[in-house]
């Protein structure tokens, strides 16, 4: 029986959504751990990750720093791949 890999490459911005195959993009974590972020994010990118995040915590933020949030990814096309990383 084969041993499971305990480490896998983990794209920051998913191969699915435009994300490069290069050392920017990829690093290798733990299986469990990259096994946890898709359960939870599954392919999103990580402005998307903060919406979720923002949303599930929308209890303990107050709403003004909840919009702040908001307001500053949605400034974006967070589609356009081109307009991703800008400052």
């Amino acid at each position: 029986m084969r041993k499971e890999r305990e480490y896998n490459d983990h794209h920051r911005c998913p191969r699915s959504r435009y994300g490069a195959t290069n050392d920017l993009n990829v690093e290798t974590i733990r299986k469990t751990t990259h096994d946890a972020i898709h359960t939870v994010f599954a392919n999103e990118i990580f402005p998307e990750q903060i919406e979720k995040l923002t949303d599930m915590t929308s209890r303990v933020l107050l709403p003004e720093i909840q919009q702040e949030l908001l307001q500053r990814l949605s400034a974006r096309d967070i589609h356009d791949p081109t307009q991703r990383y800008k400052e």
